[in-house]
This record gives C-alpha cells, structure tokens and sequence, in this order.
C-alpha cells in the first residue's frame, strides 16, 4: 500500500486538564501517515488523482482550532475521525506529541483508524 506523510505539523490548540492549561494555546506537533491506492497519480502526475497535502494541513489545523481538549488522545482522534474521511483514504495512524512538559522531551500518543 503507498503512503503519504507529513511530518512535525506544528499546531497551537487549547488542550490541557485543567482550564488553566487550556487558557493559552500549547504547541504540539502532529504526524500523518496515511495508506491509500496512489497509482492513479503516479502515472497522471495530476493532483485531482492523489490526497492534497496542503488540504490534510488545513483539516489538521481547522480540527486543532474548533474548541478546546483535555487530552491530546482526544485530539488525535478528531483529527483521525476528519481525515479518514477523506476520498482514497484506506487507513491512517495520527501521532501527536505534547512539548510543554517537565519530565520529558515531549508526550505522546498515536491513533490508528482504517475504514471497515
């Protein structure tokens, strides 16, 4: 199966436990990997035949930015859950990493969906 990715997507959502933490966007950085049939564009060369890249960017972020989590679990789902719908999708894994941390470099989580 061919993939597409896009990697380190910085995104400014209001997520955190506490209200306090959700009052100020946080950075958290997204990867996408998604599996569907490209063989279509690699012969066309024609965008009309793959996943644009920039649209999977603007659902990312338009995702981030309709309200407010408390955990970057149920972030990375509702990014799954949109972009799952998506045409030529067959299945898809959202990992999202948290910076704002003390004890670590980042946290993280990672969702995989596919249609059934």
């Amino acid at each position: 199966m061919d993939k597409i990715f896009i990697k380190d997507l910085e995104i400014f959502p209001r997520i955190g436990a506490t209200r306090l933490e959700r009052a100020t966007p946080q950075r958290i950085t997204v990867d996408i990997t998604i599996e569907a049939d490209l063989s279509e564009a690699s012969r066309s060369d024609s965008l009309q035949d793959t996943i644009d890249y920039n649209t999977i960017t603007r659902l990312v972020r338009e995702t981030a930015a309709e309200g407010e989590y408390c955990l970057i679990e149920r972030l990375a789902g509702a990014v799954a859950d949109t972009l799952l719908e998506l045409d030529r999708v067959r299945s898809l894994v959202v990992s999202v990493r948290k910076h704002q941390v003390r004890e670590a470099l980042y946290y993280g989580v990672a969702v995989e969906k596919c249609h059934e």
